[in-house]
């Protein structure tokens, strides 16, 4: 216990330096910050926490139905018959009582074992789901922060190419349509600065909800982001049978299956004899405080006679027990198609980004060449033109591949219920 409050203490005091960075005047945040504020912060995880916990307490109350009850007893009273009454009566006892069997209350207890199982599947997939969410939002601001970036250099090239094609007019060696087209180009790379930096704030703000951050902390600026969010290469092959067997998505579905079968039991219970056991001592007299001592001691048997409505329960029970395990039957069906797309998305988005990156290095020589080319006339300007639009269109795609690789492996992990969140 004491090395669980050391590790809480640390972890809130790294918390607290975390957030004090955040308030200062420049809001950097690593990845790691980020993982740190999620875990604490984000209130979906802190619902299925507190769910967790309230279904461990479920149980608990459940197993005490098979304890002993305590009880203390005092009374005062007389009674009146044909006329007379009776002289007063005293009684204080203890007693206790023990349930010594009944079909509801192992149904109840099974009820509750597996809500409990439930809830912890549903708190892995909280967490899973927080570290998608985590990871796209993310990546999703790096994206923009570096489209603002490569906005504003694709500004300054449109600019000096218009520069360029605006002094081979004047001289004579370039046509009014390639100005227009270049003066276009210029004015849309300015449009397309401007929706980075909407986008920038856009993501923002959608990483603070993640983070379970109001707009409060230092106004409502965007964060500049340090480091990269982690990736792992993507197997080549899966057994996607096997792995659909041990996420929290089945075991969520088995657990709920496994409630409706304990509800039978309890259903079935209310239709089967029950028995318990009480015992009583204590003192009795005709005034107080009473000085007679006495005792009992009795084995109770209950027989219930069930009414239409509790038969037609336990029907309803069966019925919602054999529905619970068709859903878990598709449940199982759904994962394994869900995961071989998600692998084969994320094979994919692994493969672009080499593929994007090798295009652009392509893009850039071919680039420098036309540009020299163009500048001593052995290339016409819509050559030009289309070479130097290829580049700007390929330097956006490998941001874009690489934002999408992320989001892919972030995919593929939700579905298994793994992340990056204790």
């Amino acid at each position: 216990m004491g090395i669980f409050r050391f590790r809480t203490a640390l972890f809130a005091s790294s918390l607290f330096l975390t957030l004090g960075r955040l308030a200062g005047a420049a809001e950097t945040l690593s990845w790691d910050d980020a993982v740190q504020l999620a875990a604490t912060n984000n209130p979906d995880l802190r619902s299925a926490r507190e769910a967790f916990s309230a279904a461990e307490s479920r149980v608990k109350a459940a197993a005490w139905s098979f304890g002993p009850r305590l009880s203390a007893d005092a009374r005062a009273g007389r009674d009146g018959r044909g006329g007379a009454v009776s002289e007063p009566a005293y009684s204080a006892t203890l007693g206790v009582n023990q349930n010594l069997f009944s079909w509801s209350d192992v149904g109840n207890l099974r009820q509750s074992r597996a809500g409990k199982e439930a809830q912890a599947a549903a708190l892995a997939i909280a967490k899973a789901g927080l570290s998608r969410d985590l990871k796209t939002a993310f990546a999703s601001l790096l994206f923009a922060q570096r489209s603002l970036e490569l906005a504003g250099s694709i500004v300054a090239r449109r600019t000096r190419n218009l520069d360029l094609v605006q002094l081979r007019y004047e001289g004579g060696r370039e046509n009014r349509g390639a100005l227009s087209l270049s003066q276009a180009n210029s004015r849309e790379a300015e449009l397309g600065e401007l929706q980075a930096r909407n986008s920038i704030r856009t993501a923002g703000t959608r990483l603070r909800a993640v983070l379970g951050l109001n707009g409060d902390l230092n106004g409502a600026a965007p964060f500049t982001l340090s480091g990269e969010v982690p990736v792992r290469p993507a197997p080549r092959d899966i057994d996607a049978r096997s792995l659909a067997m041990n996420v929290p998505e089945r075991a969520q579905a088995l657990a709920v299956e496994g409630r409706s079968r304990a509800a039978v039991t309890t259903a079935r219970g209310s239709l089967l004899p029950s028995a318990a056991l009480s015992a009583n001592m204590g003192k009795f007299g005709d005034r107080f405080f009473p000085q007679t001592d006495g005792w009992s001691l009795s084995l109770n048997l209950s027989f219930p006679f069930g009414d239409g409505g509790t038969y037609h329960g336990l029907q309803a029970a069966r019925a919602e027990a054999a529905a619970a395990a068709y859903d878990r039957a598709s449940i199982e069906l759904d994962l394994k198609a869900r995961l071989e797309s998600a692998h084969a998305t994320r094979l994919e988005a692994e493969a672009r980004v080499g593929v994007a990156q090798f295009s652009l290095t392509a893009a850039r020589t071919r680039a420098e060449i036309a540009r020299q080319r163009y500048e001593t006339g052995l290339v016409s300007f819509d050559e030009w033109d289309r070479i130097e639009t290829d580049l700007i269109t390929r330097e956006t795609a490998v941001l874009q591949a690489k934002r999408d690789r992320v989001a892919a492996e972030a995919a593929w992990e939700f579905i298994l219920g793994e992340g990056v969140i204790p």
